[in-house]
């Protein structure tokens, strides 16, 4: 996304959920605003959702630019799906990783080792236990939850995560993205898109279920 978007007279919590909403669908973005104090909100942001973020200051305000870091080796999936709950609902129940289990074949434990980080025992190609950090945002019409994980074993180093945003358009809407990062691509692919399709089937009836 090239074309600057003016977001000077636009509501503070309409611009970020705005800004939310394009990293989560864009690999870059240009905006301008008004004041310095959501200059360092979007900056937080970007961190958040691991994008570079260059900021210029004019006379009209300050312009930021920002673009997603990606990893040559990095595979992304998505799938979207309408939900029958509220936006609250939705981001308190994603926000328990505890989801997976019903839904990863691979996971087979998962518990609660800090305020937002759990431990993950995974059965794969590999066998190995990660840490897994869990961090949301959510908005007045969006929300954001993410779980990263990264592990290494001996010379191997695996990173992978979901990202689930959920946006009120015509209806409740989640879009799920799984990525992945190492080896054993190919395998990763195959698992992902298998993953995903669970997700697709399973996940509405388990939020519903929760509330």
């Amino acid at each position: 996304m090239d074309t600057l978007r003016d977001l000077r007279n636009v509501d503070e919590t309409d611009a970020l959920m705005d800004i939310s909403k394009i990293m989560n669908e864009d690999i870059n973005f240009k905006v301008l605003v008004g004041n310095e104090r959501m200059v360092s909100k979007i900056v937080d942001m970007c961190k958040y959702h691991e994008f570079t973020c260059e900021t210029d200051k004019t006379e009209d305000g300050f312009i930021i630019e920002g673009s997603k870091r990606e990893s040559n080796t990095k595979i992304t999936f998505s799938e979207e799906i309408q939900l029958s709950s509220s936006l609250e609902a939705a981001v308190k129940v994603l926000a328990d990783p505890n989801i997976l289990m019903g839904t990863i074949p691979q996971i087979k434990a998962i518990r609660r080792i800090g305020e937002t980080t759990f431990m993950v025992s995974i059965r794969w190609l590999i066998s190995l236990e990660t840490p897994l950090m869990v961090t949301y945002e959510l908005y007045r019409k969006t929300g954001v939850v993410k779980y990263t994980a990264e592990q290494r074993i001996s010379a191997l180093r695996i990173r992978f995560g979901f990202d689930f945003f959920v946006y009120k358009d015509r209806e409740m809407t989640l879009r799920i993205t799984e990525w992945y990062d190492g080896p054993f691509r190919f395998f990763a692919e195959r698992e992902i898109k298998k993953h995903l399709n669970n997700f697709k089937i399973l996940l509405p009836k388990i939020i519903l279920d929760k509330n």
